[in-house]
């Protein structure tokens, strides 16, 4: 699959099978996430793989989302920010934000080019996972579920031209002839 049709075909999703992806899949995914960039090229990011189904329920649970624990592999995603902060003082902490997201950005295209379903988990009871799974000097980022799909689901995206403005916030008109985008844009609205 090209890296255009990946992207635009993942979806995020909320029902699994009870099928439990393969453990070389899981690998390359977490692979994947690695290769990331990252600041300072520091690659913070650590990731728990939690099959248990205990866990599973309780991770669920604590993120306000029960149908999390149908997903046969969570993937919690952290970050280590000592070094980061270190090296670039306070924003050391966006930075490993930014890193971890673009470690996640790569796991779910490649589980996507895989044939896995995957979804993106942000609202969780930080301190909660934390004690549960035992994470120390390190920031919970994200949970990802991984398995495979039990729904089809369509995508949809806003206008591209909702999305772009030029040399400043709010400025949607180019003034020039040499960026054909803007042209583009405005045959999109039609």
């Amino acid at each position: 699959m090209d890296t255009s049709t990946t992207i635009k075909d993942r979806r995020s999703i909320q029902q699994y099978k009870k099928q439990i992806p393969e453990r070389e899949k899981i690998t390359k995914i977490i692979q994947a996430a690695t290769w990331a960039p990252s600041a300072g090229n520091e690659q913070p990011w650590k990731f728990i793989i939690v099959t248990d189904e205990t866990k599973r329920k309780k991770i669920a649970a604590l993120c306000e989302q029960e149908w999390m624990s149908q997903a046969p592999v969570h993937i919690v995603v952290c970050g280590q920010t000592k070094t980061l902060v270190e090296h670039y003082g306070e924003k050391g902490y966006m930075y490993n934000i930014q890193s971890c997201a673009a470690a996640i950005q790569n796991l779910l295209l490649e589980a996507h080019n895989l044939g896995l379903a995957t979804c993106w988990v942000g609202h969780m009871d930080e301190a909660a996972i934390n004690s549960e799974l035992e994470i120390k000097d390190a920031h919970l980022q994200a949970i990802i579920t991984v398995g495979i799909t039990a729904q089809t689901k369509e995508g949809s995206r806003k206008p591209l031209y909702t999305t772009i403005y030029f040399e400043k916030w709010g400025n949607t008109e180019r003034k020039t002839d040499i960026f054909p985008l803007e042209e583009t844009l405005k045959r999109l609205k039609k």
